[in-house]
Formats: C-alpha cells, structure tokens, sequence
C-alpha cells in the first residue's frame, strides 16, 4: 500500500540524513540526533492536509511497527498522539538493522568497495608497469586501512612516479582524504558510478603505461577501453577536467595548461588529429624493426619534410651533421627560414606551439646524437607569455641548454608599431615569472613587455618578407 512505501521513504530519509551526518563521519553517536521534522515535503500533502486518510493511517501504523522494533522513535505533536506527528528520529544502535530491513547497502561498504577499487588499479600499475614508464615503487604506497570508524585512512607518501604522472599521487591522496573527512566520493573529483568510474582508471592506466608514445584517440580508446568511441563519449571530459585540476603540481613552472582540450590531450600522448613532426636539414636516420627502405636521407628535401609523430620511437640516428639546432614556434616563421635563410649544416625543427610529447621525443634523440659543446641549440618563438613558456617547457622536458634566438627585448623598440597591448591581467601573469629564479633568462624581455606594454608575435618580423 501507498502508506507502507511512504513510511520506507521516511525511514530511507533518515539514513541519507544519517550518511551525511557529523555522526556518520566519527563512527559514533553525537549530541544532536538524527532526526527528520514531518512536513509536506517529507511526505507530501501530510501536514496540508492533502493526504489520502487511508493512507495516513497506514503510514502512522507501519512508522510504529519500525518503531517497536527498535528503528526509530516516534515524536507526536502534543495532545496528537497517533493523529499528528512532529518529528521521527533514527535510533543508533540498530542502524545497520536498519539498512538490512531496506535491502539497502551501508555507505560504509559502497566506500570499502570504493577505496578497494582504487587500490587494486594502483596494484595494477605496479605490477604492470615497466622501468621507464610507471616508475612505481610498491614500498612508497601504504594501503588504505580501515580507521576506527570503518572511514579509510591517508597519507600517500611518493613512490617515484613519473613527473608528467606525479599529480595522480595528488589527486588519489585527495579523493581519499575526502572520503574520509566527508563519508562520502567526491564527485567533483572521481565518477561516483561504477561503470564511469571503471573507465576512467582504466584510460589513466593506458596513458601512464604509454609512457612517451602517443596513439591516434580512437586506437587509443579501442586499446584500453575496448570500444573505439568510448574515450571521447564517456571518459575525455572527466581526463580533461582532472588534468586542468591538477596541472600546476605536474608543470610548476608552465603556470597554465593549454587552452584547448585538443592540445592538452596531445601532452598526455592522445592524438585527437594527425601530428607530424616537420623539420629539415642533414639528417640521416633508419626506422628500426623495417627492413625495406634503408636509411632515409633528410637533407635531399630542400624544404623539409614531415614523418608521423606515432612513429618517432622507430627513429635511429645514422648522421647528424650540423652546426645549430634550431626549434621554430610558428609556422609561417619556420616556412619562410627554411627557405631563404636556413644555413645547409642546419637542422630545423617546427613545434607550433608547447612541444609535444613526441617532438620531446626527437628532440632528445637529436641532442644525444649530437654534441651539446659543439652543436648549440636554439628555440625562436614569440616574445610573450606564451613564447617564454614554451621555451622554458623546453629546458624542463629535453634540452635544458636551450637558448633563446631572436627574442631580445631590443626587438620590441625595433618593431614597435607591431605591439600587441597587454591587460592587467596579463601583466600579473608576466609579472609572476619575475619572482621566479627558473625564469631569470627571461627577466629583460619581461621586464621590457612590462615597460611597452604590449608583446610582439614573431610573424611581425616578416611583415616585410625577409629575415633582417
């Protein structure tokens, strides 16, 4: 009957009083008592008046059967006994009681089996991982234990996971923290649903095992997700969210993440399009593992040519014989130096925009293959925010004898027409690097920003056609 659901509505109220109660997260009873105030909105049309009385009947008959059983205790508005009820209260020693006679399962076990989840995916990157890629270290994880209120415990120490991975250790630490503080999942952190959830540790675990490769997202998804839509339907939003949550503890230095979720997604090693890695000049290489073809002879192309980014972990350096390195941030920059001013025993590399894990990749193959006392690197980007970040991620992720090629803050006066004008908020982000001893290379040209107020983008330097 209708009363008999309503009366198990009210008693399934208590418990999700109960479960977000200060008494819930200490494992024992407090001074103020679960209880639940009879109003129209606990049960509708019951204190209007609206209320079926065959149903009102049932209800108050049902409530006191649960409360001779020891569920509830029942509070009557004076001179209404049996009539009119004021309030229910949720009785604390037969509260699991309680939970078996709903048929519903105790928070405290959605969490066991919550925190076991996540420890059996941390289990799974340990055992699976290898040098190089996990990095983990089974001594430098402590297994959530039960506390004294059946709420895990934290307190993560660091196991040597990768630095591009570290904030994983962050973000566990604060889940976990979370559930027990709170009593509950936080759900701005992690899918409270099983399957979601399911699916983003296993997309997490595909991107830490990947190490520096990067895959198309569609294989990438198939791989690990076992379905080649998945990724992008259910689970990228919830990676992309938690990498811009984190981002500041795994790049210090960068300050911000990248725009566009495309880019961002490129630095985990998901390719939402096709990258290549554009470059020119005398270089000589082999693919490894292909045996047709030999070596391919880069400086036969005048102009340059592109190979796919998926397959730079093939590349084997036969020869390198240049003078310079030189990295180029933009494109029509990079076009107009490879043909009119590149120098025949220079190697040229097109980034547009933050290096990509794969361009790291090449660009650390070249710097082992040649000599950093003989052969100076260089990186040519625009003189901004953006432009000294991107050189700075250099120095942090494969080169750190990087040097910056026409960026001097004299650039500015001589290209002053071009000038971008700078905010406030801007200007807070310049000055910011000023307090950083990282960015001491690159204090003249912020300072300069400063003083002009404005930032020039290198293709300023072409408005002429050719490279002064």
């Amino acid at each position: 009957m209708k009363g008999e659901l309503l009366a198990s509505s009210v008693l399934s109220a208590l418990l999700d009083k109960y479960e977000n109660s200060e008494a819930f997260r200490k494992g024992e009873p407090t001074q103020a008592r679960i209880q639940l105030r009879f109003t129209d909105s606990l049960v509708s049309g019951y204190t209007s008046g609206r209320l079926d009385p065959d149903d009102r009947a049932v209800l108050h008959a049902a409530l006191a059967q649960m409360a001779d059983r020891g569920f509830i205790e029942l509070k009557w508005v004076k001179f209404e006994q049996g009539n009119i009820l004021e309030r229910v209260y949720l009785e604390w020693e037969r509260i699991e009681d309680v939970y078996e006679y709903l048929g519903r399962t105790p928070r405290r076990e959605e969490l066991a089996e919550f925190t076991a989840q996540v420890d059996q995916w941390l289990k799974g990157l340990l055992n699976e991982g290898q040098p190089g890629t996990t990095g983990l270290h089974e001594a430098g994880w402590r297994q959530a234990n039960p506390a004294q209120n059946g709420l895990p415990e934290t307190g993560l120490s660091d196991p040597g996971l990768p630095e591009r991975w570290g904030f994983l250790l962050n973000w566990v630490d604060d889940v976990l923290s979370f559930v027990c503080e709170r009593g509950r999942i936080p759900s701005s952190m992690i899918p409270e649903e099983d399957a979601t959830r399911a699916l983003l540790l296993g997309a997490l675990a595909g991107l830490v095992g990947m190490g520096e490769k990067s895959l198309p997202v569609r294989l990438f998804s198939k791989r690990h997700l076992g379905n080649s839509k998945v990724f992008e339907k259910q689970v990228q939003s919830h990676v992309v969210r938690l990498v811009r949550r984190y981002w500041s503890v795994g790049h210090p230095l960068d300050i911000e993440a990248p725009d566009d979720d495309a880019t961002l997604l490129l630095e985990l090693g998901i390719e939402s399009g096709h990258e290549d890695i554009t470059f020119c000049g005398p270089l000589r290489f082999r693919y490894k593992g292909i045996e047709a073809g030999g070596d391919v002879d880069a400086s036969v192309f005048p102009f340059g040519l592109g190979i796919d980014a998926s397959d730079v972990h093939r590349i084997a350096i036969e020869e390198a014989s240049v003078s310079r390195i030189l990295t180029i941030e933009n494109k029509a920059n990079y076009r107009t130096y490879v043909r009119g001013r590149r120098q025949s025993d220079e190697l040229v590399v097109y980034l547009g925009g933050f290096a990509s894990p794969a361009q790291r990749q090449f660009l650390r193959l070249l710097r082992e293959f040649a000599d950093p006392t003989a052969v100076p690197f260089h990186h040519w980007g625009d003189l901004d925010y953006g432009g000294i970040l991107i050189l700075q991620n250099l120095k942090n992720t494969c080169c750190p004898d990087v040097q910056a090629w026409r960026m001097e803050p004299s650039l500015l006066d001589e290209y002053r027409r071009y000038l971008e004008p700078i905010d406030d908020a801007y200007r807070a982000k310049l000055s910011r690097l000023l307090e950083s001893q990282t960015y001491e290379w690159a204090h003249p040209l912020v300072r300069r920003i400063l003083e002009l107020g404005g930032t020039l983008e290198q293709e300023a330097l072409l408005v002429n056609t050719q490279l002064e």
